[in-house]
């Protein structure tokens, strides 16, 4: 439990007293039941994800990218949900790493019942970077638009994507 006590510190000093204040009322004694420590070691291992995610979007903001691949990885071996799959594989692209990209948006969409277009958009654009034909980049644009029809910018980019792959614009 001094473990669970200890995690509670960092997790005050990283990420605030909205977290704090519940990581106190959490581990404030240790669990008596099985159900009493099964909660709190969920939400443990939640703020721990949080704490990852969070260092590694920083890290990425700031362009240090082995260090945010780092940090979200761990967030996503302790939570895995599509925004920490999807924030590891906008680090891969900016790595060039596009193909791990490729297969992180590809995962979130699979894993998702509903697929945000902005995944299929940048996963367009993870195909297009690492070589692949025009019609699966064309293809993941459409089922964007789909999902926002509305997106102006993502339109103007298939149009320009099928202008250049030669094929008619409607």
């Amino acid at each position: 439990w001094y473990l669970a006590q200890r995690a509670v510190q960092v997790l005050e000093l990283e990420l605030g007293d909205t977290y704090a204040m519940s990581a106190i009322h959490t581990a404030q004694g240790p669990p008596r039941t099985a159900k009493q420590f099964e909660v709190a070691l969920k939400w443990l291992r939640e703020s721990l994800a949080d704490l990852h995610y969070t260092l590694g979007v920083e890290a990425s903001e700031r362009s240090n990218h082995d260090t945010a691949e780092m940090h979200l990885r761990a967030a996503v071996t302790h939570r895995g949900s599509s925004k920490d799959l999807d924030e590891l594989a906008y680090v891969f692209m900016k790595k060039k790493l596009f193909r791990r990209a490729e297969e992180l948006y590809r995962t979130v969409l699979s894993s998702s019942d509903r697929p945000s277009p902005l995944v299929h958009f940048a996963l367009a654009a993870s195909l297009r970077a690492s070589g692949h034909n025009d019609s699966g980049v064309v293809s993941e644009m459409q089922q964007g638009i789909a999902l926002d029809p509305h997106n102006t910018e993502m339109r103007t980019r298939l149009g320009q994507w099928r202008q250049y792959e030669g094929a008619p614009e409607g």
